[in-house]
């Protein structure tokens, strides 16, 4: 009888403590409101084909000589939604910094940029630049790869270094 009353009195328990914290739900917290994250890609994550980059201890790119460009792979899950695009650099110079997302597809038929940041003003300071105007900003894995490309004018005597880039978004991970 006692052991009855046990089973029943646990019963009582969780149908009480369900109506008081509701039934479990298969709908997450992130699904709910998906948080934004930040994946952040530092200077040398970005690569150049010869020996013209140069980078410190203090994690700074720089070019050695003249202009030139580099470039990182862009991992993120598959339908990731990109909110907000940051590239942290010091632009002391005329001419400004570019990073921009590159997209290229999986038989190399189609390429085309998702979106551009660009730094502006001349600034002996390290600055954050950024954009949220990104299309499109879903990560397609499947069809697509993704790189960070990155246009440095000058070397670090002429004022130009470059730190990080940051990619804000929303999704797995």
């Amino acid at each position: 009888m006692r052991h009855i009353f046990v089973k029943q009195g646990f019963s009582v328990l969780v149908i009480t403590m369900m109506a008081v914290m509701g039934a479990p739900r298969s709908e997450t917290r992130e699904t709910r409101h998906p948080a934004v994250k930040v994946l952040c890609i530092p200077a040398p994550a970005f690569e150049m084909q010869t020996n013209d980059v140069k980078y410190t201890n203090t994690g700074v790119l720089s070019l050695n000589d003249g202009w030139g460009y580099v470039r990182a792979p862009l991992i993120l899950p598959n339908n990731t939604k990109i909110k907000k695009v940051e590239m942290v650099c010091k632009d002391n110079g005329s001419l400004n910094l570019r990073m921009w997302i590159h997209t290229i597809s999986n038989d190399l038929s189609q390429n085309f940029t998702l979106c551009e940041v660009d730094s502006s003003g001349a600034s002996s300071t390290y600055e954050t630049f950024s954009t949220t105007v990104i299309s499109p900003n879903v990560i397609n894995n499947v069809d697509y790869n993704y790189f960070l490309n990155l246009s440095l004018p000058g070397t670090k005597t002429a004022g130009y270094e470059f730190v990080s880039a940051k990619i804000y978004y929303t999704g797995a991970w």
